[in-house]
């Protein structure tokens, strides 16, 4: 959101003023979340005040995700289920990744208003703000305080949110970050804690993944100045806040645009005194090379207690196929030597399994990096075509059920070596507890 104030005169000729609005955002990313944030205090500052629910609602914004089939289903079984909710007169528009990613299949199912996160001036044009000028839709530091009750439609996750959601509570009441498992749980869930604030650094993506068709719904990296992001954290340290989120579709790729560099940012972040810690969010180990020493040096100063680094797969032939920017024989051994040495730091990742051409012994050499217990906490993702991606038109596509069977077998791998092992479990407890 610019920091652009708008006048009176606009507020009080805005359609909006004294319209409920009512969000609906339980299943998008931290990122898109913050979009969502913006278009809210938008809303808000032509005059519409919140909604308790969709009922009561003149006009819902539901938020979308795209990112595989699961999530696509799920967006459009939410935007179904509120169209069915709203009153006559009420109005719904639809924003994030699917209105780029598919919109196809949006206009067929849902039929009504919805933009993208690269035409967010549609926002202005269905909301009727003509005067509305295009600065104050820019690219800006976006943030917001998390804590929304993920949306799932798997029962066991439900009740593994549920089981979250109470351990952030708890947390507050007295600190759980030590004990193996329940730390672990806690620096990679930050999204569903309350207490913790999101800042979007960037948005957009440099990669060019055969898999992914996010680009397609926010484009390039365009990266906030850090001079705005750093006043940003300030502000939240000063209120008290002491879990930040720096999130992007790739934090890695940060300055990348606007000569500078995440190592920059952090460099100045890590100044601001006060007593807070730091989640990276999406860093493509493709940066891991060049980034090493300086980031190193970051992780010394023990403000970063999270990073996610998305290997998604441990096979050089579906890597290769996924065309994802690096070597797993040079990532892996540096990943390793940054967790030796910052023990308290949780490591995380994402596995995308069954991509096309995945043989049983590319899955085995996930499956040995999974042994590896280079990470704390995985993210395993069964592959599923998107519209325009590049492995559309690629061969041994793997089954369905074969997929799955992988999937739910990588992760009770996983599981069991990282916490049924108990070397490694005593091993953790003894670090936590130090």
């Amino acid at each position: 959101m610019s920091k652009r104030s708008l006048s009176p005169e606009m507020n009080e000729s805005s359609n909006l003023v004294g319209k409920s609005l009512f969000v609906v955002d339980k299943i998008s990313c931290s990122s898109s979340r913050t979009n969502v944030a913006k278009y809210q205090a938008l809303i808000r500052s032509f005059g519409a005040v919140d909604a308790d629910s969709v009922d009561d609602a003149d006009l819902v914004l539901v938020d979308t995700c795209a990112f595989n089939k699961f999530q696509e289903d799920l967006s459009l079984k939410i935007i179904q289920q509120n169209q069915k909710r709203i009153r006559t007169n009420a109005t719904i528009i639809v924003c994030g990744c699917l209105a780029a990613i598919n919109p196809k299949r949006l206009e067929e199912q849902y039929g009504g208003k919805f933009f993208s996160p690269k035409n967010e001036s549609h926002l202005r044009d269905f909301l009727g703000l003509k005067k509305l000028e295009n600065e104050t839709m820019a690219y800006s530091a976006q943030g917001r305080h998390m804590g929304v009750s993920l949306q799932t439609q798997r029962p066991v996750f439900s009740v593994i949110l549920r089981v979250v959601r109470a351990l952030h509570r708890l947390d507050t009441i007295t600190p759980l970050g030590r004990l193996p498992l329940i730390g672990q749980i806690l620096a990679s869930s930050q999204a569903a804690n309350p207490n913790a604030y999101a800042i979007t650094i960037s948005q957009g993506c440099l990669g060019n993944c055969s898999f992914c068709v996010i680009p397609m719904a926010k484009g390039k990296t365009v990266s906030a100045p850090v001079g705005e992001i750093v006043e940003k954290v300030r502000e939240i340290v000063g209120q008290g806040t002491k879990k930040i989120i720096l999130t992007s579709e790739d934090v890695g790729a940060y300055g990348k645009d606007n000569h500078s560099s995440l190592v920059d940012l952090l460099n100045r972040i890590i100044e601001i005194p006060g007593d807070y810690s730091l989640y990276l969010q999406h860093f493509d180990p493709r940066w891991l090379g060049a980034m090493k020493e300086e980031l190193r040096a970051i992780m010394a100063s023990g403000r970063i207690a999270y990073i996610q680094f998305p290997i998604q797969s441990g096979s050089p032939t579906v890597l290769a196929r996924m065309r994802r920017a690096y070597d797993i024989e040079k990532v892996v051994p540096v990943i390793d030597e940054l967790r030796r040495e910052f023990s308290r730091v949780t490591f995380s990742t994402q596995i995308i399994v069954g991509f096309p051409g995945e043989t049983n012994d590319d899955y085995v050499l996930t499956k040995t990096l999974m042994s590896k217990r280079l990470f704390d906490w995985v993210q395993v993702f069964e592959f599923s075509d998107r519209p325009g991606a590049a492995t559309n038109a690629m061969s041994e596509h793997v089954g369905t059920t074969a997929v799955a069977n992988r999937a739910s077998a990588l992760r009770r791998h996983w599981f069991l070596q990282r916490y049924f092992n108990f070397r490694a479990l005593a091993s953790a407890f003894l670090i936590r507890a130090s």
